[in-house]
C-alpha cells in the first residue's frame, strides 16, 4: 500500500470517526446518509483511487460501503478547476458526477432511498475543483464533508521553479 493511499484511509477514518461505522468490534455497517465521491487530480482518472492499496475497494469492502462509493474521470483531465467543478456538480450538464452517482446508486439499489448529501474525498487538483464547486453559484448545499489530500490550496511553485531552471537560473533552493 503506497503512502498516499494510507494517508487517504487515515484521513477518511479521522473525519468520520471510527464510531460512525462500527456497530460492534467485528461488525461494520454502511452509512446510508451519504454518497462518497472520489475526485482525482490533474492528468489522472478514476483509476487513481484503484491502484496500490485500492482506496475504493477498501471503502466498499472493508467498511461495507459497497454501492456508496463512486469515482469517475473528468472528460478532459487538463481543464481548469472551474471546468472540473462544473463537471463535478453542475446538474444542468449531462456529465455531472453527482447526478451520475445518484443514477448509479438507484440502478444498484432500486428500492433504497437515494442519499441527498455527498462526501467528497479529493486528491491534489481535484481538491481545488471540489472547493470551486462548493463556492460556485451552481452549488446546491449537498456536500456534507470535503476531504482534501495533497491539495495545493495556497498555490503550487512547480511551474515557477521549472521556468527559472529553464532560463538557467537554478531552482532557487538554498542549502
Amino acid at each position: 500500500m503506497n503512502t498516499l493511499n494510507k494517508i487517504l484511509i487515515v484521513m477518511f477514518i479521522l473525519c468520520f470517526g471510527v464510531a460512525a461505522f462500527a456497530v460492534e468490534a467485528n461488525e461494520m455497517n454502511s452509512s446510508p446518509n451519504y454518497l462518497i465521491i472520489l475526485v482525482h487530480g490533474i492528468a489522472s482518472d478514476f483509476k487513481a483511487f484503484e491502484g496500490a492499496g485500492n482506496l475504493k475497494d477498501y471503502l466498499e469492502e472493508s467498511l461495507k460501503l459497497d454501492g456508496y462509493v463512486y469515482s469517475y474521470s473528468f472528460d478532459k483531465a487538463n481543464q481548469s478547476n472551474e471546468h472540473h467543478a462544473e463537471e463535478l456538480g453542475d446538474r444542468s450538464l449531462s456529465n455531472c458526477w453527482l447526478k451520475q452517482a445518484k443514477y448509479d446508486f438507484h440502478k444498484k439499489f432500486p428500492n433504497k432511498p437515494i442519499p441527498n448529501k455527498y462526501v467528497l474525498i479529493a486528491h491534489s487538483m481535484g481538491g481545488l475543483a471540489s472547493r470551486v464547486y462548493i463556492t460556485s453559484n451552481f452549488y446546491h448545499d449537498n456536500v456534507k464533508k470535503l476531504i482534501t489530500l495533497d491539495t495545493p490550496h495556497l498555490g503550487a511553485d512547480g511551474i515557477a521553479w521549472y521556468k527559472k531552471w529553464e532560463k538557467g537560473m537554478g531552482l532557487g533552493v538554498r542549502g
